[in-house]
């Protein structure tokens, strides 16, 4: 048994509440081509990895019934990138309640934190400096960096590494199903930050909070 020797954020509706802008986004793109798509539907993406994700705007793209030309020499990503230009702007308004509470709290207790996310290198930069926070975290893996992205447990034993810890000593501050086993098979402690918007089930955390500033008192309870 020990103490805590690193913690490590997922990105999207962890450290950026995200997901469910996204979802909205897609929403209205969609429902602006002809195609009705319920809340259910979209909130299937939240969580999953980028070959899931592009398995879906392929499924939804294939029902719109008069496709817009320009996207003829586009990829699915790539078509619906536009629709989500608007939000870069508003990152920074998005960041999750208590993480910069959290951040000073994990710091201030010398625990070193880093962000194992399925989104790409670039789009983890642009939210977390939109965020005010990206020198808070010592070392940042993408899913696109690793051979399996979650739920394999590949960006949480990377960030490990890369912070020169024991995998069994770090708590992941997760929320979706997909990343909750992810780090379960990394063998994290794995904290999930409470979410009732979306259908996926949370019950593999070991841990629940409403807010992250909870989470370094948990920590202080912890001993793995």
């Amino acid at each position: 048994m020990g103490t805590v020797e690193a913690v490590v954020f997922d990105m999207d509706g962890v450290i950026v509440d995200t997901e469910a802008a996204y979802c909205r986004i897609l929403v209205d793109f969609f429902g602006q081509h002809g195609v009705s798509l319920s809340w259910d539907e979209v909130s299937d993406i939240v969580g999953c990895s980028a070959p899931v994700y592009r398995e879906h705007l392929e499924r939804w793209f294939a029902q719109v019934p008069q496709p817009d030309p320009s996207w003829a020499d586009l990829g699915v990503e790539e078509a619906v990138e536009p629709a989500f230009a608007a939000l870069d702007g508003r990152l920074g308004e998005l960041a999750m309640a208590g993480l910069h509470r959290c951040l000073e709290g994990l710091h201030d207790r010398g625990i070193p934190c880093a962000v194992a996310s399925c989104s790409s290198p670039a789009e983890i930069e642009v939210a977390l400096c939109s965020c005010g926070v990206r020198d808070q975290f010592a070392a940042v893996v993408s899913g696109s960096e690793v051979a399996h992205s979650k739920p394999a447990p590949d960006v949480y034993l990377k960030a490990a590494r890369l912070l020169g810890v024991n995998p069994q000593r770090c708590v992941a501050v997760e929320d979706s199903n997909t990343g909750i086993e992810a780090a379960r098979c990394a063998r994290y402690y794995v904290i999930a930050r409470r979410e009732t918007r979306f259908c996926f089930s949370q019950k593999g955390a070991h841990h629940m909070v409403d807010t992250l500033d909870e989470i370094p008192l948990v920590i202080d309870q912890l001993s793995l």
